[in-house]
């Protein structure tokens, strides 16, 4: 995991063979929005890939902000793309 300085809005970018939590290896970076960074992660444990999009720290207490990233992942979910 690399941290960088105060002034860089994303202030933890994982990097290939970075686990974000227990079970996602990052294989790349898909991009940096708004919200965060998107990774490309693989799962051992279902063996598949995924896009995992992460969600800046300092948005955590501002309701609408988290209410929309909410939304978005209510509608990745509903798609169910398996």
């Amino acid at each position: 995991m690399n941290t960088s300085d105060k002034n860089n809005p994303y202030p933890t970018i994982y990097k290939k063979g970075d686990f974000i939590g227990k079970n996602y290896e990052v294989q790349d970076v898909l991009g940096m929005g708004g919200f965060g960074v998107v990774y490309l992660v693989y799962t051992h444990i279902r063996k598949s890939i995924y896009a995992l999009k992460t969600f800046r720290d300092e948005y955590l207490e501002v309701p609408q902000i988290r209410n929309h990233f909410r939304k978005e992942a209510q509608v990745w979910i509903d798609l169910d793309l398996t």
